[in-house]
């Protein structure tokens, strides 16, 4: 039994030593691993480890509405700001301004332009007067990256444009990017959400910020044309340009077709009109006959004139209705005679007078 004690004892004793062991080399294993993992980290969070938005759902969306559908037109470019308005952090994580195109971003003042073109717009409406069309939250967000978590602001704007047509969206959404670790132990990051907020810090319901483009105020210009005289043809045909300014751009449709701006040639006969539809109020024109077919201008709406070019300015709600009076006259073959009538008529009745007087005489 002694012996058999010692025995057991020894054996023990060098488990307990294993054990021993085996515990320092784990906790050495851990230390080691643990400063490995804490430098792979720090090493990790430089551009290589950046992230971007690649999120293909819809971000943006761009409705434009037209008073008539002929005046889409495909070169029409609509043109959005990005911009930086700073970050929020998430727990105790450091944060670090995003890097536009490896530049890094300063709130309030770095921006970029999102773009719409190259659409056609005239399918996308199938002859109605709206069409709809959009961007990704990637195409939005490209050419950014992300190095650290948190939480990204950025305002989302429409710039005005130069087509007079149109009425350019004002509104202006915050998007929020946050940014979390995908995994800490590898110390890489991931674009965890995306929010968009309306003006008021209200989240948009469909998470899009939706611009439209509404018609400006419009009317109708009409050129009308009237001949007198008695040697006037209500077949005779005059010839005019009407040239579009201030702004002025794409297709309109007209009485005889369509025109596209800035300048349009057309004939009237008498009593005939050309109208130009939807002309944005405001809008300048200069209306020129060119062609008076040997009349002259007698009058532009009921002035006396004879200077065949007129220019106005589109006014809401008022007349423009601008209207030419060419005369052509020529004297009557029997205006001699008429002319003279009354001459004649005085001489007839001297000589009358006359050949009463001397024949009276011989009777006496």
């Amino acid at each position: 039994m002694g012996i058999s004690f010692r025995i057991s004892h020894t054996k023990v004793e060098k488990m307990k030593k294993f054990a021993k062991k085996l515990a320092a080399a784990l906790m050495a294993g851990t230390l080691i691993l643990g400063m490995a993992v804490t430098s792979f980290a720090k090493e990790a969070i430089t551009d290589d480890g950046t992230v971007s938005v690649t999120n293909t759902s819809t971000g943006l969306t761009k409705t434009w509405e037209v008073a008539d559908n002929t005046m889409f037109n495909d070169t029409e470019t609509f043109t959005f700001t990005l911009t930086y308005a700073g970050e929020a952090s998430v727990g105790t994580n450091a944060t670090a301004a995003p890097k536009l195109n490896g530049t890094t971003m300063a709130a309030e003042t770095t921006s970029k332009e999102v773009v719409i073109d190259n659409v056609d717009w005239a399918d996308l409406a199938d002859d109605s007067t709206e069409a709809i069309t959009s961007k990704s939250f990637a195409d939005i967000f490209d050419g950014i990256t992300f190095s650290q978590p948190g939480v990204y602001s950025f305002t989302l704007s429409e710039e005005e444009g130069s087509n007079a047509n149109i009425d350019y969206s004002e509104a202006t959404y915050t998007i929020k990017v946050q940014i979390t670790w995908d995994d800490v132990a590898q110390g890489t990051i991931k674009v965890d959400s995306i929010g968009v907020y309306d003006s008021n810090g209200k989240k948009v319901e469909s998470n899009i910020a939706a611009f439209k483009n509404t018609p400006v105020d419009s009317e109708t210009l009409t050129i009308y044309k009237e001949v007198t005289g008695n040697a006037a043809s209500k077949n005779d045909e005059f010839e005019f340009t009407v040239k579009l300014t201030d702004g002025v751009s794409g297709t309109y449709k007209t009485s005889t077709g369509t025109i596209i701006a800035e300048e349009a040639t057309f004939t009237l006969i008498h009593g005939q009109r050309f109208e130009i539809y939807n002309l944005p109020v405001g809008a300048s024109y200069t209306i020129t006959e060119t062609d008076n077919g040997g009349y002259t201008v007698k009058s532009v709406n009921g002035v006396e004139t004879e200077n065949a070019t007129y220019e106005g300015t589109i006014v809401k709600g008022g007349d423009n209705k601008i209207e030419y009076v060419n005369e052509k006259t020529v004297p009557s073959v029997t205006g001699l005679f008429l002319n003279f009538a009354p001459f004649v008529l005085i001489f007839a009745v001297a000589v009358a007078g006359c050949f009463v007087f001397f024949r009276s005489r011989r009777t006496w």
